[in-house]
This record gives structure tokens, sequence and C-alpha cells, in this order.
């Protein structure tokens, strides 16, 4: 360990694993996390850049992202059915007259946004089969040529139409599974041929369900999906039934706002549904997590207002530490989200605006460290973002 490469921050550390924020010292060099400990005041001793009063959290996880129709900058008119719904939405309609590389290009000024707002993880659901990949892996190449730091993506392909066995053997080959647009796209004989081919080869197998209508959670529980997408039309039978099976929900609200739907978040977490957040359509939002967090934390207030807990669970939500699951899922394991020294993993720091937090923590009576939460939900913007990695 080098002194003259070494920065510590001292402040509020989130750790993860159901502790929440606490107070401690972190040394980072080379993106490394190699010290982990209690406060310390390391003064001005030579050569050791020292940050205090600092917050300091995992990068964001976007679970769900539909990156490829950025490039579309019409305002959408119509509802859900007419802009996003596969194959004739306004959306697919663009998605397979345009050239890919226009796309990739598209792709990878998502990449750069999200890299440098602090999201570090997403999972990308392709549409247009293995043209759809191609377009991800150009953005990809493009920006590691060009030395941007991007976020780690899993990539999820989807069949153009119909089951054709080969294309899902190249889409699998080429991703890391499937995610549909819904399992009503194909017969239960069909889902069944296709969730095979997807655990022969251990990958992801992930659908849509009730966002403009409701479905029957059954079939998607019964194949394994995992996650499932947006349940904004969901029952409180529906969602008892899914906590149950143990499969988290990925709810997107600003995109299900655009055609007037809305996820119940308060009564997901009543009903014990895990909870992971998602930005989807580039092309009806830009996949800032921030704006996600604070238009989410507006529809839970309006359900159920004051319950400091579902804030807390809401902004853990949308951390890398749901990776973890989706490492656990398909042994695909990662330690990126967790706190743990020696590990290289992604943080995020926080500008001025989190140094007042701090100081108000620190000096008012009764208030805690819930206050974090509240201000990187309600407060902070990607205009408070510091990479320490890279800082």
């Amino acid at each position: 360990m080098r002194e003259d490469t070494l920065r510590y921050y001292s402040g509020f550390i989130f750790r993860g694993d159901g502790i929440g924020f606490s107070e401690g010292t972190v040394a980072m060099e080379d993106g490394f996390v190699v010290e982990d400990g209690s406060p310390k005041n390391f003064g001005s001793i030579d050569g050791v850049k020292n940050t205090r009063n600092a917050i300091i959290a995992p990068l964001f996880f976007n679970a769900h992202t539909h990156l490829g129709d950025s490039f579309i900058t019409d305002p959408p008119q119509g509802g859900l059915e007419k802009m996003v719904i596969p194959p004739d939405g306004v959306k697919h309609q663009r998605l397979r007259s345009t050239p890919k590389k226009l796309i990739g290009e598209s792709i990878l000024r998502e990449l750069k946004f999200m890299a440098s707002s602090g999201t570090g993880f997403f999972c990308d659901y392709r549409e247009g089969g293995v043209n759809g990949l191609d377009a991800m892996n150009i953005a990809k190449e493009t920006g590691k040529i060009a030395g941007f730091d991007i976020p780690t993506g899993l990539v999820l392909g989807r069949p153009t139409a119909g089951l054709d066995f080969r294309e899902l053997d190249e889409l699998l080959e080429l991703s890391d599974g499937l995610g549909l647009n819904s399992l009503s796209d194909f017969s239960s004989d069909e889902i069944m041929e296709i969730t095979g081919l997807v655990q022969d080869r251990g990958k992801l197998f992930s659908t849509h369900l009730s966002e403009g209508r409701r479905e029957r959670p059954g079939p998607a529980v019964e194949c394994n999906a995992w996650p499932l997408i947006h349940l904004a039309c969901a029952t409180d039978d529906d969602l008892r039934k899914i906590a149950e099976a143990q499969v988290p929900v990925v709810v997107c609200p600003r995109s299900n706002l655009m055609f007037s739907l809305m996820p119940n978040v308060y009564r997901m977490i009543k009903a014990g549904v895990e909870i992971m957040i998602g930005t989807d359509n580039s092309f009806l939002t830009r996949p800032d997590m921030y704006a996600e967090l604070d238009v989410l934390y507006r529809i839970f207030m309006h359900m159920n207002r004051g319950e400091i807990d579902g804030i807390r669970k809401l902004y853990h939500s949308s951390l890398g530490i749901p990776l973890l699951e989706f490492g656990r899922k398909y042994a695909r394991g990662s330690h990126r989200g967790k706190f743990e020294t020696g590990f290289n993993i992604a943080v995020n720091g926080f500008t001025e605006g989190a140094q007042a937090v701090y100081q108000a923590i620190n000096n008012s009576v009764g208030a805690g460290m819930s206050e974090i939460e509240y201000f990187i939900v309600n407060r902070a913007s990607v205009m408070d973002v510091i990479d320490l990695r890279t800082a």
C-alpha cells in the first residue's frame, strides 16, 4: 500500500447487508477499497489525501433499460400499445428502419450518461434479435476503443418473431439470456421449450408482466421468469403470489406514468415483494436513477405518507446490492455491489449538498441515518455525484 496513491474518505458509508449507513473511513487505491474501518482523523499527513464529511454509497444498478431506442426524439403520441408494444408499436417500427450503427451510437451516449450520473451496472433488454445485440456490441466496442468508462451490463436478447430455434441458439450464445415482451406472445408449450433452452445454458429468463393490463402471475412463476418487469396492473393477490415465489419485481415509474399507469410500490412492499428499479425506454425517460428515485418517492408518499422504512427500502432497491441477487440466480456471482475491503467495488461520493446533510445530521437533535436516504431519494441529482474511483 503506497501512501502517495491513497485517498481517504471519512463520513457516512453505506455497507449493505441490512446495515445501511454508518460512520467510518475508507481508503481507496486504484479503484480498490483497501481499508474500511471506524472514523479516523488523518490530519495533514504528508502524501495522504483526506476528504471529510463524505457520503459514500455503491453505484446504482439500473435493473431495466431499453437503451437502443434513445435515438427516437419524436414526442410520444398515443397509448402504450401504439408506442411500445411489438411488433407494430412506433418504437419497433423505428428500430427496424434504423441502421444498427446509428442505434449503437445512441446506446453509447446513454452508457456514457449512466457512467457520469452514478450508475455502475445495468440490465438491458435488447429488441430486434441478433441485430439488436450487435448494436449493443457496437456501443461497447466503440466506448472501449475511445477509453470511455462505461457501466457493467447484463444484456438480454429477444426473438424477432415466433419460435425459431436457430435464432434462439444464436441469441443465447451472444447474450446473458432472454427478456420477453410478454409470455402471451407465445403458446404455453413454446414457453416451456424456450425456458428449457435458457436453463440448459444457465442463463437468465425474464419477462414483462401486467404492464398495461392484468396478467396472471402463475405462468411466469412456473417457468422461473426472473425478474418480472412492471406489475403496474397487478392485484394484491398477484403480488402475494410473486412474493411467496421470491421473484423480484422491477418498477419503472416514470415510463409507466407516460401512459397513465402507476406501480403501487406501497402495496408491493406490504406484500413482501422484493423491488428493483429501472428506467425502461430511453426515448421516454433518460437512464437517470436519481430522477427515477425522486418520482418513486413521491408516488410512495402519495400512497402512504411518512413511512421512513419504505423510503429506505426504495433507496436500497436502487443500489448495486441487488446485482448480487442476479449473480446468485444464475452463477454469475459478483462482489461489485458489496462493501468489503479488497474488492474492486464501485462507489459514489457526493458534493456540497451532501456535506450540508452530514452537518445537519451531526447538529440536529433526533436526526439519524434515515436523513441520508431522504437526501439521496428526494434531493440529490446527477450534479451531486463524484465517482470515487476516479476522483
